[in-house]
C-alpha cells in the first residue's frame, strides 16, 4: 500500500520536487532513507524564503515536523504558512484547512485539547468550503485524510 507507493516514488524520483513531498507525509514511512530524504527537501525549501509558493513550503515543512515528532516547529511552520501572502482565496483556503488540520494533531499530541478541538473546526470547516470549491482534489484529500486521523484520536480523552 502506502509504504510501498512511497519506497517506489523514492526509487524513481530519489530528489522529488519540494512541493510534491507531501505524498511522502501523508503518514510516517517506516523506511527512513525515504523519509529523512523527504523531510530534508521539504525543509530546504521552507528555509529558501524566495522560493515560489513559499506558503506551501511552509505547510509541508509543518507536517514534515509533526511527523517526525518536532512539534514546536510543526507550530511554527504551520502559522508562518497561514500568515505569508498567498496567491489567492483558493490557496488560503486550502491552507488554512491543512494547516489547522496538522495543528490540531499537535496540539492534541500536546494534550491542549482546547487548542485542538478548535484547530480541528476550522480545518473542517475549509475543508467543506474545498469540496464545495472544488479545489485541488489532491489537498482536498489530503486534509480529509488529516481531519480523520485527528478525529479518531478521540475528543476529550486525555
Amino acid at each position: 500500500g502506502y509504504e510501498d507507493y512511497c519506497e517506489d516514488m523514492y526509487n524513481a524520483y530519489p530528489n522529488p520536487h519540494p512541493l510534491v513531498v507531501k505524498a511522502f507525509f501523508i503518514s510516517k514511512v517506516k523506511n527512513k532513507k525515504v523519509f529523512e530524504n523527504a523531510y530534508i527537501n521539504a525543509i530546504e525549501y521552507a528555509e529558501d524564503e524566495k522560493a515560489a509558493f513559499i506558503d506551501w513550503g511552509y505547510f509541508h515543512a509543518g507536517l514534515a515536523e509533526y511527523r517526525k515528532g518536532n512539534f514546536n516547529e510543526a507550530i511554527n511552520y504551520s502559522i508562518k504558512s497561514m500568515s505569508t501572502v498567498h496567491s489567492g482565496v483558493n490557496h488560503e483556503i486550502a491552507l488554512k484547512a491543512l494547516n489547522n488540520a496538522v495543528l490540531s494533531l499537535v496540539y492534541y499530541k500536546e494534550g491542549k485539547r482546547t487548542q485542538s478541538i478548535q484547530a480541528l473546526e476550522i480545518a473542517k470547516y475549509n475543508q467543506k468550503e474545498m469540496r464545495k470549491l472544488k479545489i485541488w482534489f489532491h489537498d482536498t484529500y489530503l486534509a480529509e485524510l488529516l481531519i480523520a486521523e485527528r478525529q479518531k484520536l478521540g475528543v476529550n480523552d486525555e
